[in-house]
């Protein structure tokens, strides 16, 4: 307690303020005042917030949530002055996705002053995903990172963000198709880009290599130049097997040239410089794939190797001609390439196997080409064929599809010349499924609940890999089954094998996205969390060659609530009683005592807090506690071992901390006026109370009338004002209170008549400080005494609060039986509040006395603010409930209400008289109070026992 109001330290985010004192002369601690400019800024691991701390005295501490100090590399620094400015760097959010939105920064000095700011890091903006994206304050071409990206206008054409907007400009005249279809371009603005455009059918493309292919079913099927890679430094896919050059095994040993320009030969895949021998002044050999003679051409691409044998398989037969490998008896140069080699094993996969025929160097149009195979089936007019025919064009080039066989193989296949006898070989891979793995770590290995705006999808990845021990080729369809917890999903669910609400599945393929085709074997799955917080799994199935494999998603990823909701935050602090007015220089406490609050993080769903979330402590009285931060849930660990979830704890200590604030009783509410070593004043319950918020980022909460879990309409909602805190218990926030300054006005702001889905969000309770226990003192208007007392036993619903006329001295008469007197004794403190739960109670007869005392009481009483304090949403009309009632018309406030004082505590006493006359007269009984820190109290009672 303290006679005049003290300056109260305005503990501000961003500006704070001091108001006036009372007129006493003790040095006043000045603000903490901290800004971040820019407020907004991007999360790109390189971007700077400067921070700018003012304080009265150094050196200062300073913290944020997120990003690093320049110079310290961590999140933490320390000013030497009182005054300067720190450099914060960005954190990365490509690196960290869950780096980007608000941070706070928090700095304490010397005098145990605080302040706070908060900046905004913004995250990377995807561009055409009609949502704004990790905290950006726009959407997709909105967002001025996105000028120049590419994005879908909201016909789907694909277009170029420009001015804010998605544009597509067809090109001259191509309002009905695409001008080319190999410059990744959507000319025609229909949506389609080269191959997936309908009118690229049949035109010329580029497929991966830069092999020249032709648009087929959607996609660039390759044209192979030759069944083999024939030129090993120019940069293309020759034989469309998916391997450029030295990275293709055809090219091993061959002649090339590296990045530098300088000779080279292929080994290992890649072109590896070399000193080209060149003793031989023409090729050795046209067979052997080497540049005998360093001029850069091998084999057949040496006009000097014409004539000569180039197949050392097949003899003299086949020679060098028109720079290409020739059947001499026919003049046909035939090449048979599939444009993959390796294909699922389902019976439905298929690839482009394309025929090349030449003869006499000039393509051969119009030659029949008869294709067969071993396994498998080409597909035809008439259905799945084991051989079929195909006719050249111009280009003496013929195609036809290939289709897997189920059971799995290899499969051998043909091509013959149906005018002549000559034929060549190919094969295609139809591998048996071995096995499906889970990837160890999906993209977020946590998740947070719906609507939290944090990680609600996921990224699964099943890997599959064939009996060949390669990654699965591309397209085998996959099944992927997830058990739902409070409405999980898959995205684009379809109903399970077993249908049912608690189940969801999705049918995929695997598939190798930019990688090269079939080197991946992935099948991927976006997951998206539900209401509830536990854990999620998936399930993979698929078959290939008669085999079926199955892998769980192992040991699945958490789901953890992960935006705080104002409706299940609570602030609870220990121990309730603080015997910190037990020695005060009356406006300070010099009692070295503590109390921790806890302040405990739910969701809107009652799930418990598992991301990190800085909590902020303010406190009418005592030394501050700084921020601290719940605990981050963390994967891999046993749950029950993580029972500090949602959990920040903040420790206050009253030494040298400010005093409550001394405020005017209610008319309901005891209270006595008397002198003690700091004048007289009116004393009363109120006078002990300490206020004390918590606050942290999160959303107002809501009562959610149709049970979907969002916010809608006309629902009833909780409207918060700024943070501050209630030292004179009105309910309102009052010139001086302290404050959290949220919207940086440098004035306290009311509520704002919205639903925040995003603000400071923030709780309170009370601690009572106590004092030295009370002896008897009257009353106002002399209606009796109150304190701690002898009184005679109360009427129904009186006690330590009602005031009592001073105790009659008991007169007691010994014999058989001897007689009785019965006495209410009551203990409170210096503000008629309980006593520390560390005060212990007895009654004791002085000797030599004959009388016996009985004590009714507890020797110790449990730790207790001896009052209630209720906090609950209400009405306009007054009507309150554990949620802002329905029907509710206008927003709720949250409503402090204190009531129920006890006074302290109360017993009654039995005194009997001895079994003959006491001569010692009067006879005396103590009621003894024994506080932790002052003497003892000892207030007598006497009075005699004499003989019947």
């Amino acid at each position: 307690m303290k006679p005049t109001r003290r300056p109260m330290l305005a503990l501000l985010l961003a500006a704070a303020a001091c108001s006036g004192g009372g007129g006493d002369d003790t040095p006043v601690a000045l603000p903490v005042t901290v800004s971040a400019t820019p407020a907004l800024v991007k999360a790109d691991g390189a971007a700077t917030v400067t921070v700018h701390v003012r304080a009265g005295k150094g050196p200062v501490a300073v913290v944020a949530s997120r990003g690093t100090f320049l110079g310290t590399g961590t999140s933490t620094a320390t000013l030497a002055a009182a005054e300067g400015d720190l450099t914060l760097v960005t954190c990365d959010q490509r690196l960290d996705p869950a780096c980007w939105g608000p941070v706070s920064v928090t700095a304490s000095d010397a005098s145990l002053a605080y302040g706070l700011a908060q900046v905004t890091f913004v995250g990377a903006e995807v561009c055409d995903n009609g949502v704004p994206d990790a905290g950006n304050p726009a959407a997709d071409c909105a967002a001025a990172e996105c000028a120049g990206a590419t994005c879908r206008t909201g016909t789907g054409a694909v277009g170029t963000c420009a001015g804010g907007a998605c544009t597509c400009t067809p090109d001259a005249g191509q309002a009905g198709g695409e001008t080319a279809c190999d410059d990744a371009r959507d000319n025609d603005c229909d949506g389609g880009v080269d191959c997936a455009d309908t009118g690229c059918a049949g035109r010329r493309c580029l497929a991966a290599g830069g092999a020249v292919g032709a648009c087929a079913q959607g996609a660039c099927v390759c044209t192979p130049a030759s069944a083999s890679e024939v030129a090993c430094g120019d940069g293309r896919d020759d034989d469309c097997d998916g391997r450029v050059d030295c990275e293709d095994a055809d090219c091993g040993g061959a002649t090339c040239a590296t990045a530098d320009g300088r000779a080279g030969a292929c080994a290992g895949g890649a072109c590896a410089p070399v000193a080209c021998d060149a003793t031989e002044t023409a090729e050795v050999s046209c067979a052997n794939r080497l540049d005998d003679d360093c001029d850069g051409l091998v084999d057949c691409a040496e006009a000097a190797c014409d004539g000569q044998a180039c197949d050392a398989a097949a003899g003299a037969r086949w020679a060098c001609r028109n720079r290409r490998c020739t059947d001499l008896a026919s003049g046909v140069a035939l090449g048979l390439a599939p444009a993959r080699t390796r294909i699922p094993a389902d019976g439905r996969a298929t690839t482009a196997v394309t025929v090349t025929l030449a003869r006499d160097g000039v393509p051969a149009a119009g030659e029949q080409v008869v294709l067969s195979t071993t396994l498998g089936a080409f597909r035809a007019e008439a259905g799945p064929a084991a051989t079929v025919t195909v006719i050249t064009d111009g280009a003496g080039v013929a195609a036809a599809t290939f289709v897997s066989a189920a059971q799995g193989g290899t499969a051998l296949l043909t091509a013959r010349l149906a005018a002549a006898p000559v034929e060549t070989t190919a094969s295609v891979r139809m591998p048996a499924l071995a096995q499906i793995s889970a990837q160890p770590a999906p993209a977020y290995p946590v998740m947070g609940v719906r609507d939290s705006g944090w990680n609600e999808a996921n990224a699964v990845t099943f890997t599959l890999t064939g009996d060949d021990g390669l990654a699965y080729p591309d397209g085998l369809e996959v099944y992927l089954e997830h058990p739902r917890l409070g409405g999980s999903d898959l995205h684009g669910a379809m109903p399970c094998a077993v249908p049912g609400p608690a189940c969801s599945a999705v049918h995929t393929a695997i598939m190798s996205g930019g990688a090269p085709p079939d080197t991946l074997g992935q099948a991927r799955v976006t997951l998206q969390s539900g209401t509830v917080a536990g854990t999620l799994t998936v399930t993979a199935t698929a078959t290939a060659g008669g085999q079926t494999r199955s892998a769980l998603l192992q040991p699945g990823v958490a789901v953890v609530g992960a935006r705080a909701s104002a409706g299940a935050f609570t602030l609870v602090c220990s121990p309730h009683n603080v015997e910190a007015l037990a020695a005060t220089d009356c406006g300070a406490s010099l009692v070295d005592a503590a109390f921790t609050c806890v302040a405990v993080l739910q969701d809107r769903y009652q799930n418990v807090l598992g991301r990190e979330t800085a909590v902020t402590f303010l406190s009418e009285a005592s030394r501050a506690a700084v921020a601290r931060t719940t605990p981050a849930y963390q994967p891999g660990m046993d749950p029950s071992a993580q029972r500090d979830l949602g959990l920040a704890s903040g420790l206050f200590a009253t030494l040298g901390g400010y005093l409550p604030e001394d405020v005017a009783p209610r008319p309901d509410e005891p209270s006595v006026t008397y002198a003690d070593a700091c004048g007289t004043r009116t004393h009363n319950p109120r006078d002990g109370l300490v206020a004390v918020i918590a606050v942290a980022d999160g959303e107002e909460a809501f009562t959610d009338l149709d049970g979907d879990g969002r916010h809608g309409a006309g629902e009833p909602f909780v409207d918060l004002p700024e943070p501050f805190v209630d030292a004179d218990d009105d309910g309102q926030h009052d010139p001086g209170e302290a404050f959290v300054d949220v919207d940086g006005s440098g004035d306290w702001t009311a509520a704002n008549g919205r639903w925040d889905a995003l603000t400071k969000i923030w709780t309170q309770t009370v601690v009572l400080f106590t004092g030295a226990p009370l002896p008897a003192v009257p009353a106002p208007g002399g209606a009796g005494l109150l304190g701690t007392r002898w009184a005679a036993l109360p009427a129904a619903g009186e006690g330590a609060c009602t005031p009592t006329a001073p105790a009659a001295p008991f007169t007691l008469t010994a014999g058989d039986p001897p007689s009785r007197a019965t006495y209410a004794v009551y203990a409170a403190d210096v503000n008629l509040n309980l006593l520390p739960a560390a005060t212990s109670y007895a009654v004791a007869v002085r000797a030599p006395s004959k009388i016996s005392a009985a004590y009714r009481g507890l020797d110790a009483y449990p730790d207790g603010r001896g009052l209630e304090f209720t906090y609950q949403p209400c009405n306009a009309a007054s009507a309150c409930g554990t949620r802002c009632p329905v029907g509710s018309v206008g927003p709720c406030r949250m409503v402090a209400r204190l009531g129920g004082f006890t006074c302290g505590v109360g017993a009654s006493v039995t005194l009997t008289a001895g079994s003959e006359a006491d001569p010692y007269a009067p006879s005396e009984v103590d009621w003894i109070v024994d506080a932790p820190i002052p003497l003892p109290l000892e207030l007598p009672i006497t009075g005699t026992s004499a003989a019947p």
